[in-house]
């Protein structure tokens, strides 16, 4: 998967890590560097729509406090440029006590993020949506794909392509460009 960190051991470098532990720490090291967060897409798992978080905001308690508020908004950022142009779902997510250590200092970094993503949205550049707004339209666009006797031109990509075209862009719906809070 475009994104994923690639670890020493796949090219049979062997160390005293589990996968876990190195997947941990990729992503501690991705906190502290601001690196580009991944894109992901839903799927459909025995009936429940799935959708992967793409990027965690954690709480600043413990050693995460030494992760720079810049990098944060950095990986945050980056994530709406690669959402914006290219296609996927960006999906930040964090728990709400997760803003109270050191506060206000992640309100902040949220707050700013909230209102790049806001310029964002009302540019027509990205869609806001909540997991159950994503997951209905998933659903929806699964359930059309299925019918096989609807016409070319009223199939869920015809659709979501002829309301791009009007707005000024490609889109199909295996590819979003949207941006999914949860």
């Amino acid at each position: 998967m475009p994104g994923s960190p690639v670890f020493a051991t796949s090219i049979g470098y062997r160390c005293g890590f589990s996968k876990g532990m190195l997947n941990s720490l990729a992503m501690v090291w991705a906190d502290f560097v601001g690196s580009s967060p991944c894109m992901v897409e839903p799927s459909l798992k025995d009936g429940i729509v799935s959708i992967p978080g793409s990027l965690l905001i954690r709480y600043a308690a413990g050693w995460r406090k030494f992760i720079p508020d810049s990098s944060r908004l950095r990986r945050l950022r980056k994530g709406l440029e690669r959402v914006r142009l290219s296609r996927g779902v960006f999906h930040v997510w964090f728990h709400p006590e997760n803003l109270y250590a050191e506060w206000p200092r992640l309100e902040n970094v949220v707050a700013r993020f909230l209102e790049e993503l806001g310029v964002l949205v009302r540019n027509g550049d990205v869609r806001c949506l909540t997991m159950g707004q994503l997951a209905a339209e998933f659903r929806s666009h699964s359930t059309a794909k299925q019918k096989p006797h609807q016409p070319a031109a009223y199939t869920p990509a015809a659709q979501v392509n002829s309301s791009a075209a009007s707005s000024g862009g490609p889109r199909s719906f295996r590819g979003f460009r949207l941006i999914g809070l949860g």
